[in-house]
């Protein structure tokens, strides 16, 4: 779990092909958070019953909006080197 989080996230799903293909994961992933994938009959039952793990709320990622504001999103690399695209050889030198 990430530094500082105060929620586990959770996605129940009828299978784990299609919580990893979930377009609720794509935020949380960009921003390196964690999401507990549940799959099973009992986790349904288990999230409505349970509220909290150890001080920490669980929230759905699929229900509600998150306040993801306060975490950053994970920069892609950028290519280095990249050179200017050279100049036409209609332009004056």
């Amino acid at each position: 779990m990430k530094e500082g989080q105060d929620k586990i996230y959770y996605l129940l799903a009828p299978s784990l092909a299609a919580a990893k293909s979930s377009p609720h994961l794509e935020t949380f992933n960009s921003k390196g958070i964690e999401v507990l994938l549940l799959t099973e009959d009992i986790d349904n039952w288990l999230v409505g019953s349970l509220r909290d793990f150890e001080g920490k709320r669980l929230q759905s990622v699929a229900q509600g909006a998150a306040d993801l504001a306060r975490w950053r999103t994970k920069q892609k690399p950028r290519p280095r080197n990249r050179r200017a695209p050279s100049s036409p050889t209609w332009w004056p030198s």
